[in-house]
């Protein structure tokens, strides 16, 4: 209504995720599924569109976790792939594990490509994509040997570590649980280690004042 007007904040959770990852509630504005269209009259007075001198900054950390698993796992074919200055990394992994062109590559292979990706550093759905995964693994070696690795020495130390050094403790590995879990947790904390650290180097800088 014309005679009300609301703000919407999310919480921010900074320590509620095992992996280190932000998270947020009430409402939870990460997990928003669709474009939210809003129609605006510019004739409403009442409506704050901006503030003057205002800077609004957005950043995008591109395919971290991909970037994170060749980081990782040292597996070269994937590290020229994601150095290549031109062209979409996920038609270009998706060509070589395939054996297609990469001009064949269409939207559907993509994705499947990108939900593979994930579903091998996350776990999810491995038994429906079992043979996909495998034929990937073969195309990267590296990361299939750290993979093994990863799991191997959580299951020595009981812990894994991000890439700034941060543990997740990890004990039912040894029984033979928690080991999709321990290759996440290399992941995705590290990813949370970096965009946290990001965020407060971004902030000290606006702090500072921006030409």
């Amino acid at each position: 209504m014309k005679t009300q007007r609301y703000t919407l904040h999310g919480h921010w959770l900074q320590t509620s995720t095992a992996t280190g990852r932000l998270s947020m509630e009430d409402p939870n504005l990460q997990c928003v599924e669709h474009m939210v269209e809003f129609k605006i009259d510019s004739n409403d007075s009442d409506m704050e569109l901006y503030k003057e001198n205002w800077l609004l900054v957005t950043a995008d950390y591109s395919q971290i976790e991909l970037r994170l698993m060749a980081h990782f796992s040292k597996d070269q074919s994937l590290i020229d792939l994601l150095t290549k200055p031109l062209g979409d990394v996920f038609n270009m992994i998706t060509a070589k594990w395939s054996g297609k062109e990469e001009s064949l590559v269409g939207p559907k292979g993509r994705d499947q490509t990108k939900r593979l990706i994930y579903g091998i550093l996350y776990g999810m759905g491995a038994d429906d994509a079992r043979d996909k995964i495998q034929s990937f693994k073969r195309s990267f070696p590296g990361v299939a040997s750290w993979l093994i690795d990863a799991v191997a020495i959580c299951h020595k130390k009981g812990y894994v570590e991000t890439l700034m050094g941060r543990k997740r403790f990890l004990a039912k590995v040894k029984f033979g649980n928690s080991e999709e879990k321990s290759k996440a947790s290399i992941c995705q904390g590290s990813v949370a280690d970096i965009i946290k650290v990001a965020m407060i180097t971004i902030h000290v800088v606006i702090g500072e004042g921006v030409d």
